[in-house]
């Protein structure tokens, strides 16, 4: 079996946030994604059943400045893909 494919359908690279991220992932493969995880920073965050995770997440504890979310999909083998994307939190003054 091929590891799955999967990508951020949002937000885009390089997004600025202040208060919610806002996340759409979508998952493929030639046979079955069982799973995604969603990680912000290396820290798991987020978990789906299935091709699709979607969700809100709340910023307000996130450091000010410059992240990383990184989605893994896993197919019905346990084989797996990982994108990720940076993003940066700013907060007010």
């Amino acid at each position: 079996m091929t590891a799955p494919s999967v990508r951020f359908v949002a937000p885009t690279n390089n997004t600025t946030v202040t208060t919610f991220l806002t996340v759409n992932v979508a998952a493929s493969d030639n046979k079955q994604v069982t799973r995604i995880l969603l990680l912000l920073d290396g820290r798991q965050i987020g978990y789906a059943l299935g091709s699709s995770l979607r969700g809100r997440w709340s910023m307000y504890s996130v450091p000010a400045g410059t992240h990383t979310l990184s989605a893994v999909a896993y197919d019905a083998a346990n084989n797996s893909s990982r994108t990720s994307l940076s993003f940066r939190v700013v907060k007010g003054s």
